[in-house]
C-alpha cells in the first residue's frame, strides 16, 4: 500500500495510465515535484493491475490508447470492488461532448483536455484527492460511532451468567454494526421470570433508540407491577407518541411460572414460540395472534397457557433466522419453521447454551446468505 491511515502520514500515490510515453513522463515528473508518488503504465491492463496493487487515490487516465481504451479501462476500473472507489480524471485530447459524457457515464469523476496548464492540473488532482480523503474519513467516523451503539446496546443484553435462576441462554448476531433484534430477561417474581424477544423495523440508529427505549419501558413496566398486557400496551402507546409512523415491531413474550409450572404467550405480530418436550415428545409451536406493535393506536393480544414440565425448553426468536434463503423448494417462512424444530430435535440433548449456539449455526450453514439479524433465545424450565 502507498497511503497509511492517518492525516500527519499520508503518502499520496498517483497513477499514471497513458500510451504516449512523453506524456506520460512530463506528468511523473510534474507531480513528483509537487510531492506526490506516481507510478505509471502504457495501456489499459497493465494500468488496472497497478491501480489494484498500488491502491492510489487518484488515475489519470488517457482516453485515447490502442487496445483497450481509456473508457474501457475506467469501466473495469468500477467494477472491481477492489478499486471501484479510486477515482479516476481522464486526460483526453478529444473535446466532444460525447466522448466526455461517456467518460462520466462510466463513473470518471473529471475531465481535462489536451493540450492541458499543469496549474489546471494539480489543482484538479488535489480537489479530487482531498474529497476522497474527506470522505473516507467521514465513513471511519460513520463506522466507529456505529460500532460504539452496537457494543453499547450489546451491554445492555442481560447476561445468562448474571442470571442463573432464569436458566437460559442466547445466540444474537446483528447483520450491521447496530441491529434491530433485541431480547430481555426480567424476574416476575419468586421462580417467575419474563423472557421477551423483539425485532424493530430497520437496522439503523433509529432502531438501536427504539430497542434503548423498549428495555426502559419493560424494566418500568415490572416496576411498577404493570401485567404483561398492560405494559404491550404502553409501549404502543409509547412508539405511537414518540417515534416516526414507519417505527415498529414485532414482540414474543413469554411468562414462566415454576411454581406453577405454566408457561404464558403473548405475540405481537412475531414468528411462534417452540416448545421442545422433554420427554422427546416433538416439537409445537405457540402462534397466538397479537396486533404489531407502533401501528395501531389500539391494539389486541391473546394471551395462552399451557403447563409444562421440568427439563422443557422454549425457543423464541426473530424472522431473520426462519427466513433465511435456504435451498430451492424450502418456502421461506414455512420451510425455515420446520429446519428450525429440526434442529431443536437433533441437538435437543446438548447442554442448553449448546443448544442454542448449534442450531443458529446449523441454519446459517445450510442457508445462501445472512441478510438480517439473528436472535434465538432459549430457556429451560
Amino acid at each position: 500500500m502507498n497511503q497509511t491511515r492517518t492525516l500527519d502520514t499520508w503518502v499520496t500515490s498517483v497513477v499514471i495510465i497513458d500510451d504516449d510515453f512523453v506524456s506520460a513522463v512530463c506528468l511523473e515528473a510534474l507531480l513528483r515535484q509537487e510531492g506526490y508518488t506516481p507510478f505509471k503504465a502504457s495501456n489499459g491492463p497493465d494500468g488496472r493491475q497497478l491501480v489494484r496493487t498500488q491502491q492510489p487515490e487518484l488515475v489519470l487516465l488517457d482516453i485515447q490508447m490502442p487496445g483497450e481504451d481509456g473508457i474501457e479501462t475506467c469501466r473495469r476500473l468500477k467494477e472491481d470492488p477492489a478499486t471501484a472507489d479510486v477515482p479516476v480524471i481522464f486526460l483526453s485530447g478529444a473535446e466532444d461532448l460525447s466522448t466526455k459524457l461517456e467518460g462520466f457515464n462510466v463513473g470518471a469523476v473529471d475531465y481535462i483536455t489536451k493540450p492541458y496548464q499543469t496549474a489546471e492540473v494539480l489543482a484538479r488532482i488535489q480537489v479530487h484527492i482531498r474529497a476522497r480523503r474527506m470522505m473516507k474519513l467521514l465513513a471511519a467516523t460513520q463506522i466507529a460511532q456505529l460500532d460504539r451503539l452496537g457494543r453499547a446496546l450489546e451491554a445492555i443484553l442481560p447476561d445468562p451468567a448474571l442470571m442463573p435462576e432464569a436458566r437460559f441462554a442466547a445466540f444474537y448476531k446483528p447483520f450491521h454494526a447496530v441491529g434491530g433484534d433485541f431480547y430481555e430477561v426480567l424476574q416476575a417474581g419468586d421462580q417467575i421470570f419474563d423472557y421477551v424477544v423483539a425485532d424493530v423495523s430497520g437496522h439503523d440508529p433509529e432502531a438501536s433508540l427504539v430497542t434503548s427505549a423498549l428495555k426502559v419501558l419493560l424494566n418500568q413496566g415490572q416496576c411498577t407491577l404493570s401485567t404483561p398486557l398492560e405494559t404491550l400496551r404502553m409501549i404502543n402507546a409509547s412508539l405511537r407518541s414518540t417515534f416516526p409512523e414507519h417505527v415498529y415491531l414485532t414482540l414474543a413474550w413469554v411468562r414462566l411460572n415454576r411454581h406453577r409450572m405454566t408457561l404464558t404467550t403473548y405475540l405481537a405480530g412475531h414468528p411462534p414460540v417452540l416448545c421442545l418436550g422433554s420427554r422427546a415428545s416433538g416439537t409445537e409451536f405457540i402462534n397466538n395472534p397479537g396486533d404489531v406493535l407502533g401501528v395501531f393506536d389500539n391494539v389486541e393480544f391473546e394471551e395462552t397457557q399451557r403447563a409444562v414440565e421440568k427439563g422443557d425448553r422454549i425457543l423464541l426468536f426473530t424472522d431473520g433466522l426462519i427466513e433465511l434463503p435456504f435451498e430451492e423448494g424450502v418456502s421461506s417462512r414455512g420451510g425455515g419453521l420446520e429446519k428450525l424444530a429440526q434442529a431443536a430435535e437433533k441437538h435437543r440433548a446438548l447442554p442448553l447454551a449448546d443448544m442454542v449456539q448449534r442450531m443458529a449455526e446449523e441454519l446459517v450453514q445450510q442457508s445462501r446468505g445472512v441478510s438480517d439479524d439473528l436472535l434465538l433465545l432459549g430457556l429451560e424450565v
